[in-house]
């Protein structure tokens, strides 16, 4: 369910981080536009209907992916809890399946959902990067029947000429190396990312009764190629971050 879930954000999110360094150089600007219009122009506290303005823009932080992935997740019946995390050491955020909280799951048996990073994976809490998860009041119980307001389909998307649009507003140049040259002498890029996963080993296998599997094989095969291509265009960049 998590690795399903994380491919789906990905494809929800083509433009990716807004402050991941490869995904603003690749897209030349864009991602952080957008992720720079959404919040401006939209606040919500609540991550379902956040989700949908999220998805409209097709970008954004940690806290956009992670909303989007609890979204998503409320909208199926899982047999364990889901809860919407903030990091307790970090600026960063998440989901998590299980309770850490719960001697029943623990830290073994709590799955972590980041579809913010670049090769996202599936892993457990045990497993992951020094992550110290808070608990935000937004959580299911274990058996909640589907929310039916996690609705993600059918939403329009904003278009790459409302976004210059938008910029033009702030007087800012559009889409493209121009807006690239505004970001690095502007915007403090000391609070963008290169971050690449959330796991400490993202190639431990985890098994059950019923299958085993090497969870980072199956989710980096659909992002591997365009990862490749934006790490390319930032490694030969002409910018410092």
């Amino acid at each position: 369910i998590a690795e399903t879930t994380v491919r789906q954000v990905k494809c929800m999110l083509p433009y990716g981080g807004g402050n991941q360094k490869p995904d603003v150089t690749y897209t030349e600007g864009e991602s952080w536009a957008r992720r720079s219009m959404l919040r401006d122009e939209t606040y919500c506290q609540n991550p379902i209907q956040h989700a949908k303005e999220v998805v409209r823009y097709q970008a954004g932080n940690c806290a956009e992916h992670a909303n989007v992935s609890y979204a998503l997740l409320a909208g199926r019946q899982l047999n364990a809890p889901l809860l919407r995390a903030s990091d307790g050491d970090d600026d960063h955020a998440y989901v998590l399946i299980g309770d850490p909280r719960d001697p029943y799951w623990g830290e073994r048996d709590t799955v972590v959902v980041d579809a913010w990073v670049t090769h996202p994976s599936a892993f457990t809490l045990a497993e992951a990067d020094d992550l110290h998860p808070n608990m935000t009041p937004f959580q299911r119980s274990r058996y909640s029947p589907p929310d039916p307001d996690a609705n993600l389909r059918n939403v329009r998307h904003v278009t790459t000429e409302e976004v210059n649009q938008y910029l033009s507003e702030y007087s800012r140049p559009e889409v493209g190396p121009a807006l690239l040259d505004y970001i690095d002498q502007y915007v403090d890029t000391n609070k963008f990312f290169n971050t690449k996963t959330s796991a400490d080993d993202p190639s431990t296998r985890y098994g059950d009764s019923s299958f085993t599997s090497k969870a980072m094989d199956r989710i980096a095969e659909s992002t591997v190629d365009r990862q490749r291509e934006a790490r390319y265009e930032w490694n030969n960049s002409p910018y410092s971050w």
